[in-house]
């Protein structure tokens, strides 16, 4: 990626340069901080190797009330992607990896797959694979899930498509830290320390939560049922593509080294872990953001300019690419985008509540149609009586029933797990709601009500019935 690693490691290493006025950008956080609800933040600037701002605002935990710093660990989440793809890098430098060489030829588990494939493909996220096959990788608490040669063997059996086109996937990077270590002969996270963060001078950063919580990590905060909350994540990603944590100072003397020398031509829209976009008074910039639940990151870069903003934070939904961007324009003179409110739609809390009321929507009508059908089943008002087609619409109806409930019970679980927690409660009450819902509809459909005999119900009877526990007559 960088024309002189020597040079790169230098300038992050050299001694930060004196900080212009920053109140304009410490007036632009607080809006955004009170606008987008956001318990903590922290940002640094580098401008053509050099350390020019590091800044911290607020708490890294709302019931504790520990103040943010400019040392205090977050979550990086897809951050993370840029600095595997830094490990990938050295390993080309060293002669040691071809990106143009089939994949297979360092991780054999590879070979019955596409031959074409690279690691430049994974590079640029043109693989083939799919968000959805992130999950073919163990998370969430399951039995090998910091493996990297277990989520190998695992990813090798995805579908991977020839010539294909962009398409973002965890995966791809998972697959990646799996390479470093074949290649490296060093386990990932060790590689990462020795050859990256160590070089780079960033010393608080790790892959360890258990460390990063030695160093003061920052509380991950969720709305969960319209409140904002602290909320320890139950997942973080896979290795390569999440899982480092780093504070603001340590990710200034990374983007010292971003913005030191010249970049080595990346093709858009996407590569070496960087989004890649021309926008107005910037020029080419390279940009990156990271989504946890609990968390929200994000890293741009003025090519040009040579100018780069970070920014951490520790809630998750708060659009920080939007804040990245607006402290970058204004360090680079312009006048910056405006402090804007995160939309309702955005917030997953948003939809838990949304699913948990249709749920109970759906119980509420439930609880008032299942007994009078069954009253009516009692006093000769519906028969059963299948026909070919009623037989067929129950089966189908059954069917999805079935499979909801497959889904949710065994297949579903890791992803469910990986939801934020309100959307963790809400989700499987809708999906029962409806498994419930389409079993009533088939049985409803064998025994259709007879209109030929039987006698229609009055309201009084259906309370009688249930306030005497004795079908009405």
């Amino acid at each position: 990626m960088f024309s002189a690693l020597p040079i790169l490691l230098a300038a992050a290493l050299a001694a930060p340069a004196a900080a212009p006025d920053w109140s304009g950008v410490d007036r632009y956080i607080r809006a955004e901080m009170e606008l987008k609800e956001i318990p903590g933040l922290a940002i640094a600037v580098a401008r053509e190797g050099a350390i020019v701002a590091v800044l911290a605002w607020g708490v890294r935990n709302l019931e504790s009330g520990a103040p943010m710093t400019t040392a205090t660990p977050v979550e990086l989440a897809s951050l993370s992607k840029p600095l595997t793809a830094m490990a990938v890098d050295q390993l080309r430098r060293a002669g040691k990896l071809d990106l143009d060489a089939p994949l297979a030829r360092y991780l054999p588990e590879f070979a019955s797959g596409w031959p074409g494939l690279t690691p430049r493909h994974l590079l640029r996220q043109t693989s083939g694979l799919r968000r959805w096959h992130d999950f073919e990788a163990p998370c969430c608490g399951q039995a090998g899930e910091f493996d990297l040669a277990l989520a190998a063997r695992k990813l090798a059996r995805a579908r991977f498509r020839q010539a294909p086109e962009f398409r973002y996937a965890n995966s791809n990077y998972v697959i990646l830290a799996a390479l470093v270590e074949r290649v490296s002969g060093l386990r990932f996270t060790d590689c990462m320390t020795r050859h990256v963060f160590a070089p780079l001078g960033m010393n608080h950063t790790t892959l360890h939560r258990e460390q990063a919580q030695r160093w003061g990590l920052a509380e991950s905060h969720e709305r969960q049922w319209g409140r904002l909350r602290p909320s320890p994540p139950s997942f973080l990603g896979w290795y390569g593509s999440s899982q480092v944590k780093s504070s603001a100072e340590d990710m200034g003397r990374y983007l010292a080294a971003l913005t030191s020398t010249s970049w080595e031509p990346l093709q858009a829209p996407y590569d070496q872990g960087w989004f890649l976009r021309s926008l107005p008074g910037l020029g080419m910039v390279a940009a990156h953001t990271g989504d946890l639940w609990g968390s929200n990151t994000a890293v741009m870069v003025s090519m040009e300019k040579r100018l780069g903003v970070v920014v951490l934070g520790n809630a998750g939904s708060v659009r920080a690419g939007e804040i990245a961007r607006g402290v970058l324009e204004r360090a680079a003179g312009l006048p910056g985008v405006p402090p804007a409110r995160v939309p309702k739609t955005v917030d997953p809390d948003f939809w838990a509540i949304l699913f948990l009321a249709a749920a109970w929507l759906i119980a509420g009508s439930l609880a008032v149609y299942v007994p009078r059908a069954w009253i009516e089943w009692r006093r000769g008002g519906r028969g059963f009586r299948p026909r070919k087609w009623t037989v067929a619409r129950a089966t189908m109806l059954g069917a999805m029933a079935a499979y909801l409930g497959l889904r949710l019970a065994v297949v579903g679980a890791p992803p469910v797990a990986a939801l934020p927690k309100s959307l963790q409660t809400a989700l499987p009450a809708l999906v029962v709601a409806v498994m419930i819902l389409l079993v009533a509809a088939a049985l409803a459909g064998l025994a259709p009500r007879d209109h030929r005999g039987g006698q229609p119900l009055r309201r009084r009877e259906i309370v009688a019935t249930f306030s005497l526990g004795r079908p009405a007559r």
